[in-house]
């Protein structure tokens, strides 16, 4: 079985590579959104009462879930369910505990309708931001990687994009839906008025 010992030594080396091999261009997907989400699958997993076990797997989630970047940017859900498969090869990770974390990163992927409260927790830290305070700041980190990337043309079209996500996404833990939900609805109506103050 997998344990916190593994986790910080898997932790370790996984970071250093995400540190120093990430495309810099990858402003959001980078270490730091890593980062907040362990942070957040840990709060929201506490508040959801899972078991310490649980929440050993959910942060190993998070730690994998977009290593995939190292590779690939279209389909990196599947190629960090490959690099967290590979990390643990030789652990004492059991199949169950292989078998929840390649369930838990696919989890991620956008669209994903969560099939526990373990899918649940993993999507709504991925997405906590949304209806934090510092969404504008992460927002922008976004754009400018999206821009980097050829995806959006100028801030816009990406208002545009962001509106419409925002409003189509939900938090599926009650712990997430009584933090975030107000703020988000915020961060739509503060995006709507940018727009029509642009036009």
């Amino acid at each position: 079985m997998l344990d916190d010992k593994k986790y910080e030594e898997v932790k370790n080396i996984l970071l250093e590579k995400l540190d120093t091999e990430l495309n810099p261009k990858y402003l959001y997907h980078s270490i730091d959104h890593t980062l907040d989400v362990i942070d957040r699958v840990e709060h929201i997993g506490k508040l959801e009462k899972v078991s310490s076990h649980e929440l050993l797997l959910l942060k190993f989630a998070a730690l994998f879930h977009d290593s995939g970047f190292l590779r690939t940017y279209d389909g990196h859900e599947e190629e960090s369910v490959r690099i967290a498969a590979s990390f643990l090869e030789n652990t004492e990770a059991s199949p169950e505990e292989k078998k929840r974390l390649k369930e838990l990163i696919l989890a991620t992927k956008l669209g994903y309708q969560p099939q526990n409260i373990w899918e649940k927790i993993i999507i709504d830290a991925d997405l906590d931001y949304l209806g934090r305070e510092d969404f504008p700041l992460i927002s922008q980190k976004l754009f400018l990687e999206w821009k980097n990337l050829g995806i959006v043309r100028d801030l816009q079209e990406f208002y545009h994009l962001q509106i419409d996500f925002l409003e189509k996404h939900q938090y599926y833990t009650v712990s997430a839906q009584r933090m975030r939900e107000e703020k988000k609805k915020y961060h739509i109506k503060k995006l709507k008025e940018l727009i029509l103050s642009d036009n």
